[in-house]
C-alpha cells in the first residue's frame, strides 16, 4: 500500500513557503497602489494650484471653468487631507515589510531546493523550517494591523498558484 504523500510533513514548508510568497505579492502590489496615489495627489495639488493652466482656451468656457473650479476645491481638500493620509510612511512601513517577507519566503525556497536536492526532509531541514516559523511569528507581531483588499489577495493567490503549483514541489518517499 502507497503510504498518503498529501499528508506528508513537507505540506508544511511548502504551504508557508507560499504563503510567504502571497504576503510579497499583496505588498507588491500594495506599494504600487499607494506610490500611484501619492504621486497622482501630489500631481494634482501641483496642476490645480498652478494659474497658468486655468488659462487654456478649452477652460475658458463655462464647462471648463467649472471643471477647473472643481479640480481646486479637490485639490484644495487634497492638500488638507494629504497629510492625514502619509502616503510615504505607508509606503516606507510596507516597504520594510515586503523585504522581511522576502527574506523569508527566500529561507523557504532554500529548504524546499535542500529537500529536492537530499530527497529528503531530515531534522536538520525540519530545524530550518522551525527558525523561519520563529522569524514568521515576529512579523506578524511586528504587524498585526495589517489588511489586504480582496482584489489583491485574489490577483496575489492566482500568481502564487501559478508559481508554484502542487505537482512543482518534490515529495520525498520516506
Amino acid at each position: 500500500m502507497q503510504p498518503d504523500l498529501s499528508q506528508h510533513p513537507v505540506w508544511d514548508v511548502y504551504d508557508e513557503m507560499r504563503t510567504a510568497r502571497l504576503n510579497v505579492k499583496c505588498l507588491q502590489f500594495e506599494i504600487t497602489d499607494l506610490k500611484f496615489y501619492d504621486r497622482w495627489s501630489e500631481v494634482l495639488i501641483a496642476v490645480a494650484t498652478t494659474s497658468s493652466v486655468g488659462s487654456f482656451w478649452f477652460l475658458q468656457n463655462a464647462v471648463g471653468a467649472y471643471f477647473w473650479k472643481t479640480v481646486g476645491a479637490f485639490a484644495v481638500i487634497l492638500s488638507i487631507v494629504r497629510p492625514i493620509l502619509k502616503f510615504s510612511e505607508h509606503i516606507q512601513m510596507k516597504e520594510k515589510l515586503l523585504a522581511s517577507y522576502s527574506v523569508l519566503d527566500h529561507d523557504l525556497h532554500c529548504i524546499c531546493m535542500e529537500i529536492k536536492h537530499r530527497q529528503k526532509y531530515d531534522n536538520e531541514l525540519h530545524k530550518d523550517f522551525l527558525d523561519a516559523m520563529t522569524r514568521k511569528a515576529e512579523l506578524i507581531k511586528a504587524n498585526m494591523h495589517t489588511s489586504v483588499k480582496p482584489s489583491i489577495k485574489r490577483k496575489s493567490e492566482e500568481l502564487v498558484f501559478e508559481e508554484l503549483p502542487a505537482n512543482a514541489f518534490y515529495i520525498p518517499q520516506s
